[in-house]
């Protein structure tokens, strides 16, 4: 009896949860369609995750109520399972480019729905048109899109770290501003998924275990955490607008510039020590670095050069990306202000704003790793 009451009690839940974070989804999807912006593409994307998202879990809700065919719900099993993790790739790599658009080469995100759509077609989806009962789900043409979708699912999630990995690369090669705010989130975001990814196949593989005793209270907590990580997602989706700036897809990661570059004369000792030197004293003498957002395109700009160029010289020749070039002159002039009398009463906020600097946790960590000291222990040396 205390078993019965405690599984009803947990379907109630299951159900009340699935209702709930459908609900949310839906008003959310709406809004992110609705809402007036500069740039839509991100927002309809989200949105679409989103609601294929309350698709995929909404086979909690109604099979409780309602009987639904087999050959329905193997649709929606599909298209939640293949189109879900496609369309929050494509958002995170919106948000990254500016210039990024949805173009026919992008349709190859739907070949693992085909191939599964074509694998089930002979015994699942004709057996529905000749009008009779299909082949359970759990023959070899039901575990074979099981596996499809995991390694779709992976392949994703390795996808997304990697974009993020060059985009890390690339904004430190490129621009003098901190992106840890950025860059941070969408991996946060990826490592949650990585963790519910995990726990999902290990509920299925439970699933078809000999004695699955607690699939509910299983699928329970999964669907809590979905529902956590759908709000945390929409917390955040409403501050990209404030932390997010795209970067071009044109821009280039240094060591391919190179290799595309090899026949070039890139590494003549002379020339490219004359153009360090030169490089040097306007940095000493102009003093761009002060600009917080400073790019290496703007800097090309004032130097006579291509940003190639200039990339070339300062992450290939002088072995530093463009982000730590910058911060080197910024924590030199911020030691020479800790070092002068005068400047006991500035505090250190107001300091890493004249030196250039955006964010204390930025400047904190490129002040240590100058130094090897905190701003304030540094500080203290010449008091």
């Amino acid at each position: 009896m205390n078993s019965e009451v405690t599984l009803n009690l947990s379907e109630f839940f299951l159900q009340i949860i699935t209702a709930v974070l459908i609900i949310i989804s839906i008003l959310f999807s709406f809004f992110l369609i609705t809402v007036r912006t500069n740039n839509k593409l991100p927002n309809i994307l989200l949105a679409l995750y989103l609601l294929i998202g309350s698709l995929d879990i909404s086979s909690y809700f109604y099979n409780t109520f309602s009987y639904v065919h087999p050959i329905i719900d193997m649709l929606r099993h599909d298209i939640a399972g293949f189109l879900e993790r496609p369309l929050l790739y494509l958002f995170v790599i919106s948000i990254l480019y500016s210039d990024f658009k949805i173009r026919f080469k992008h349709l190859w995100h739907l070949v693992p729905l085909l191939l599964s759509t074509i694998v089930l077609f002979p015994r699942f989806y004709l057996s529905f048109i000749l009008g009779e009962l299909p082949t359970n789900s759990k023959e070899i043409e039901g575990s074979f899109t099981y596996i499809l979708a995991t390694f779709q699912r992976l392949g994703y999630i390795i996808a997304t770290f990697l974009a993020l990995w060059k985009y890390k690369r690339i904004m430190y090669e490129n621009y003098s501003s901190t992106i840890k705010d950025n860059y941070n989130w969408l991996f946060q975001m990826n490592v949650i998924l990585t963790i519910l990814f995990v726990a999902t196949v290990a509920k299925n593989i439970y699933k078809f275990s000999s004695s699955p005793n607690y699939m509910i209270e299983i699928r329970l907590i999964i669907l809590i955490l979905i529902l956590a990580f759908t709000c945390w997602l929409i917390l955040k989706a409403l501050l990209i607008p404030k932390m997010f700036r795209g970067i071009d897809s044109k821009i280039q990661l240094i060591s391919t510039l190179v290799n595309s570059r090899a026949g070039e004369n890139y590494n003549h000792l002379e020339s490219i020590s004359k153009k360090i030197n030169s490089l040097k004293l306007y940095m000493e003498e102009q003093k761009p670095f002060l600009n917080p957002n400073l790019t290496i395109k703007e800097l090309a700009s004032d130097l006579d050069m291509t940003p190639q160029e200039l990339s070339i010289l300062i992450n290939h020749h002088i072995h530093k990306n463009f982000y730590e070039f910058i911060n080197d002159y910024r924590i030199e002039v911020a030691k020479k202000i800790f070092q002068d009398p005068n400047q006991k009463k500035t505090t250190i906020l107001e300091i890493l704003y004249e030196v250039g600097f955006n964010s204390k946790s930025s400047f904190n960590s490129s002040f240590k790793k100058h130094t090897g000291l905190t701003p304030t222990s540094y500080r203290k040396q010449y008091s």
